[in-house]
């Protein structure tokens, strides 16, 4: 929640008892007060309402493309999985099981 809010709220209700004080003791300049604190305060309120919007959004934006890019990380660290399958990093020598194997034997010379 941002402060602006907060504050907003405070005199919303600040304004709200001037109001009912300036109507109470009959006094027009103390209930104008009110009234300007009392839309003082609404407007204050929105504006923190926007600010929390958009905190909000800019939010959501940056948790989807941080799980966009956490998903193209694991999709890229299973293709190279998939690639180095038959390698081993420690010689550099391919040896794969032979049914990984491309059989050769079969082709037309």
């Amino acid at each position: 929640m941002d402060r602006d809010r907060i504050a907003g709220a405070a005199k919303e209700i600040k304004g709200s008892v001037k109001e009912a004080v300036g109507k109470a003791v009959g006094d027009a300049k103390l209930q104008a007060d009110g009234k300007a604190d009392k839309i003082e305060g609404k407007v204050q309120n929105a504006v923190g309402s926007l600010k929390d919007a958009i905190r909000r959004s800019w939010h959501a934006v940056l948790v989807s493309d941080l799980d966009l890019s956490t998903k193209r990380r694991r999709s890229l660290t299973r293709l190279s999985r998939t690639d180095n399958r038959c390698s081993d990093p420690k010689t550099n020598s391919r040896s794969c099981r032979s049914s990984e194997r491309l059989d050769y034997s079969r082709t037309s010379q």
